[in-house]
């Protein structure tokens, strides 16, 4: 009897060690923002505007046979900020930003994991004043982060990215037309 529930374990525990498990695991995340400023008057005239965007995402997995584990994980920052002040006429900014993050994560178990990460940013400034004095300062930065993780009992892969990603500008403006912009992407 005890022979036979030891043959019966074994091969249980045998049987579990060699089956593999297929995970595939993608995610995508975006995060945008537009932020404006207008001044406009005939005296002295101050404004500021100001844009934090942020987003994170989480995925984990585990084969059925608890053999295999994945986990993806990613977290972005959207910042804008433009400030003014002038004297007369009339300004604008218009900041437009986007982040995109982006993983692919496959694991059959047997091996190491094919992993793949993308962080990137498109990042615009553009600006306009009609007469007076001015001076105007713009920021955007996105800052992204992402890990990949993948555990077997053979093999264990991760994979880290960081992408820091800044267009600042800075404006003056003496009473002719002026046009400016900036842009990173």
């Amino acid at each position: 009897m005890h022979k036979n529930l030891m043959l019966i374990v074994t091969l249980v525990l045998g049987l579990s060690i060699t089956c593999w498990a297929d995970i595939d695991q993608a995610q995508v995340m975006e995060i945008g923002s537009v932020n404006s400023l207008l001044l406009s008057g005939s005296g002295l005239i101050v404004g500021d505007s100001m844009n934090v965007v942020t987003g994170n995402a989480l995925q984990q997995a585990t084969s059925a046979n608890g053999r295999v584990f994945t986990a993806q994980y990613e977290d972005a920052t959207l910042m804008q900020s433009i400030i003014g002040a002038g004297v007369g006429g009339s300004y604008g900014v218009d900041q437009t930003g986007l982040g995109i993050a982006s993983q692919l994560q496959t694991q059959d178990g047997t091996d190491q994991a094919d992993q793949n990460q993308s962080l990137s940013a498109a990042l615009d400034t553009q600006s306009a004043a009609v007469g007076g004095d001015a001076v105007l300062g713009t920021m955007q930065a996105f800052i992204g982060n992402q890990v990949q993780l993948a555990l077997t009992p053979y093999s264990a892969s991760v994979n880290i990215s960081r992408t820091n990603v800044i267009d600042s500008g800075y404006i003056r403006r003496n009473a002719a037309t002026t046009l400016a912009s900036s842009g990173i992407q």
